[in-house]
């Protein structure tokens, strides 16, 4: 095994089918020789043959330093939280196991740290549809099933943004500070909160536009349904990270200006997409509706778990035992 600078985290459970394709793009990044790179494979809690299949693909001895480690299911947030510490580079990349990178993914995330000196740098994502695919999606559809850009320069993430957690780069050290991943959130959203404690803690994270990478969505995500689940525990999981930021108070009045939003803007506008019959337009208006009703359901909730406990819809927007990281 060589001394590696930079780890490649990539996190799994049960994706046989689609691990190979993740794992061969990551083998065949192209580092111009300045830094040595591994790609460690964290399987958390596979019951398929995801496990025979990375073999295979070590067996194969495409890459010096390929390793994998198996975990009992805990979680992406834990599998996550496991990967650094096994890590051996000062570096971490983090990527998901149904994604393709570009050849120069991992040297664009490096080069852009060292020239901003910066210990978080997030890249770009597109999406690989299916080709059937008659669905229409706008802009903030495309941003749920994971499409990340801010353009084709390089810039700093606003307050409140961040990348994804399948394309982004940071210092070993950083994670160390801000504790990693909140494995309490069971509703996902963890990297949000990650990303916001970085922010906190006063670190500019910057977006390299040409560090790219291609989300692959299967038929069973590029629908309604899938849409509305994401969105729904996406809302619940911000008031989860509002009601840790800033309390009761500030919640219950973020929730009272939401509900007026969407009877000002958001419902007139779901009308004028349903007139219109502009499918892509209603895509959007969901995921809204779908967020903000997530939203004030969860801000009741943390709220008042007593009175508001809603185990049916809890349980709903639970993104570990509704598979969530486990769909495939």
């Amino acid at each position: 095994m060589k001394q590696a600078d930079i780890s490649i985290v990539i996190c799994t459970c049960n994706r046989a089918a689609m691990i190979t394709q993740a794992v061969q793009s990551l083998l065949q990044q192209e580092s111009g020789g300045k830094f040595a790179y591994e790609v460690l494979v964290i399987d958390d809690g596979s019951t398929d043959d995801t496990g025979a299949v990375v073999q295979r693909l070590i067996d194969q001895k495409q890459h010096d330093n390929l390793r994998y480690i198996y975990k009992p299911g805990g979680g992406v947030a834990d599998a996550r939280n496991f990967g650094v510490k096994a890590a051996r580079g000062e570096w971490i990349a983090f990527f998901d196991d149904d994604q393709i990178a570009e050849p120069q993914w991992l040297s664009e995330l490096h080069r852009i740290a060292q020239e901003k000196n910066a210990k978080c740098v997030g890249g770009s994502l597109s999406l690989l549809l299916p080709d059937n695919l008659t669905l229409e999606l706008g802009p903030k559809s495309r941003s749920v099933l994971g499409e990340r850009s801010l353009g084709s320069e390089i810039r700093k993430y606003d307050y409140d943004s961040g990348p994804g957690t399948g394309n982004v780069f940071f210092h070993k050290k950083l994670f160390e500070q801000v504790n990693g991943f909140d494995t309490s959130m069971r509703e996902g959203a963890e990297d949000t909160d990650f990303f916001a404690r970085i922010q906190a803690a006063g670190h500019d994270i910057w977006y390299a536009p040409n560090a790219h990478a291609h989300h692959i969505i299967p038929e069973s995500r590029a629908n309604p349904d899938f849409l509305h689940w994401v969105t729904t525990k996406s809302g619940v999981a911000w008031a989860r990270i509002q009601y840790k930021r800033h309390g009761l108070r500030q919640l219950a009045l973020t929730s009272l200006t939401r509900v007026l939003v969407a009877l000002v803007r958001d419902m007139p506008l779901t009308l004028w997409s349903s007139f219109r019959r502009n499918q892509a337009l209603q895509m959007d208006c969901l995921c809204t509706a779908s967020f903000t009703i997530g939203y004030l359901r969860g801000s009741l909730h943390f709220l008042s778990p007593k009175l508001f406990s809603q185990p049916r819809f809890m349980e709903f927007v639970d993104f570990r035992k509704h598979g969530g990281e486990r769909k495939n």
